[in-house]
């Protein structure tokens, strides 16, 4: 995020790049980092839900001991990367569509997942 941030700002101060085609450039940046947050989000989640399941496998106890955790980390990593996943779609129709285009249903759906994204985070 910070990265597409920083290439954000220092286009911004390109000449020959009209406003117009910055906000396009800058929402297919932004998209583009969305999926990457997503698919590391989908990795990471995986990883430990194996880790856990192979560390217990021996234990019937132990993996009874673990379900709530790993419950808890699926169901978090699952609201977490929902959110991030309809914010990259909603960022890339709008980057598609000319943002007058866009039918106020789809820009209401991103500043809603832009919310949740930025708020999961905090609360877990």
């Amino acid at each position: 995020m910070i990265i597409s941030i920083v290439i954000g700002a220092l286009s911004y101060f390109d000449p020959n790049l009209e406003t117009a085609q910055f906000g396009r450039q800058f929402r297919l940046l932004q998209g583009g980092i969305l999926c990457v947050a997503v698919a590391t989000s989908l990795i990471a989640t995986f990883l430990i839900g194996a880790q856990i399941y192979l560390s217990t496998s021996m234990n019937p106890r132990a993996r009874q001991r673990y379900q709530h955790v790993l419950e808890i980390a699926i169901q978090s990593s699952g609201l977490y990367t929902s959110s991030l996943l309809l914010e990259a779609v909603m960022t890339l129709i709008i980057n598609t569509n000319h943002i007058f285009e866009v039918s106020t249903a789809v820009i209401n759906a991103y500043f809603y997942a832009t919310s949740i994204a930025s708020i999961t985070p905090v609360c877990l």
